[in-house]
């Protein structure tokens, strides 16, 4: 039957017969084997019995861990002359199913997660010639492009000032117009000369009626 033995840091020894398909071992009085050794945890380590009629022995999230042939393992299945450490305790397994397979011809190979991956860097991708030569022929296109949409952005400011002087050329056309009308249906004379005149008709008339209205006496 296999068994495990538990050496004490004062220079004893324990050994348990693996009797249960479970055995807990820990600090902790509820547990199966109790560790005197303050450096295990309350509840270290748990021993299970596999299909082989073995055990295999599974770490508990303890503080110190646990190590199998200086190695710390998460879960193993031991093997006879296997050297467990449950945190500063040093325990031997003994089995006649795995005689001669175990102890420090075997190499203690740890079962603890992986780190978690933080993303392979891929290596950038390799191009054929074709590849490349049409990657090189698209290039051009897209500077043509970015010269285009430039292009068309100052249209576009350009359209918006021909809106805002539509107005006054419309303006200029009618008084253009109308000069051209007046100067051939009368002498020869601009409408804005005959405005011109006009106005400073309008103003001789004006200051004469003023001149001719008395002073008033104060």
């Amino acid at each position: 039957m296999p068994k495990i033995t538990i050496h004490h840091p004062g220079g004893e020894q324990s050994s348990f017969e693996l009797s249960k398909a479970l055995v807990s071992i820990g600090r902790g009085p509820d547990n199966d084997i109790v560790l005197p050794d303050g450096s295990s945890s309350g509840n270290h380590a748990i021993l299970k019995r596999t299909a082989n009629g073995d055990f295999s022995v599974t770490d508990l999230g303890s503080t110190n861990h646990t190590h199998v042939n200086d190695k710390k393992i998460q879960a193993l299945d031991l093997l006879d002359g296997d050297v467990v450490l449950f945190g500063d305790t040093r325990a031997v397994y003994s089995s006649e199913i795995s005689t001669g397979k175990g102890g420090s011809n075997r190499p203690a190979v740890s079962s603890a997660p992986p780190p978690p991956s933080h993303g392979k860097i891929s290596a950038p991708p390799s191009f054929s010639p074709q590849e490349k030569r049409e990657q090189g022929a698209a290039k051009p296109a897209k500077r043509h492009q970015k010269k285009v949409a430039h292009a068309d952005d100052g249209a576009g400011a350009g359209g918006c000032f021909a809106l805002l002087m539509l107005p006054l050329l419309l303006v200029l056309c009618l008084f253009a117009g109308m000069e051209a009308r007046h100067y051939f249906s009368t002498d020869k004379k601009l409408l804005h000369e005959e405005l011109l005149e006009l106005y400073h008709a309008r103003q001789a008339a004006d200051a004469a009626a003023e001149a001719a209205i008395p002073d008033k006496e104060i």
